[in-house]
């Protein structure tokens, strides 16, 4: 699942695809309030279609939010090997409040924790296997970090 340079999107699909691989009443992340203390969940829904599949991650400092979230939880929940480098570190819950001149306030209120209880925000996810990209493998096109997840399948 190559998940780098994908800057998030929306929680409830990150939810779904981890749905996918991970069985039903799995926490697939937390919502923990500035006080410490968790102030929502979200669990899996739905008998997981895949949880027997050999699957790897590919993230990148430019793997933000909720493809942060999809990451963690399937490393915690499923093992999954992380392969490529730290990740953006963006794992908060925003809210926003409109006022009558048009000008809009967004503000965090909370911080997503993966199932295993670590932060996302300002951290980041540390790869199990690192494997940087250099700007020669950009300029030659190759993609180490793709062949190390094809050699990890395969084993």
């Amino acid at each position: 699942l190559d998940l780098r340079f994908n800057p998030g999107g929306y929680l409830g699909a990150a939810v779904r695809t981890v749905d996918l691989f991970v069985d039903r009443g799995e926490i697939i992340v937390s919502e923990q309030g500035r006080d410490g203390k968790v102030l929502d969940t979200f669990t899996a829904k739905a008998p997981a279609k895949y949880k027997d599949l050999n699957l790897v991650v590919l993230v990148n400092q430019g793997s933000a939010s909720a493809s942060e979230i999809t990451a963690g939880a399937l490393r915690d929940l499923n093992q999954v090997t992380l392969i490529g480098e730290q990740t953006f570190g963006k794992g908060v819950v925003q809210q926003m409040k409109s006022f009558s001149d048009e000008s809009v306030l967004k503000y965090t209120v909370a911080e997503w924790l993966t199932p295993n209880g670590d932060t996302i925000n300002e951290e980041g996810l540390t790869p199990d296997i690192v494997v940087e990209m250099t700007e020669e493998d950009y300029e030659n096109e190759r993609d180490p970090q793709l062949d190390r997840a094809i050699t990890e399948v395969k084993k």
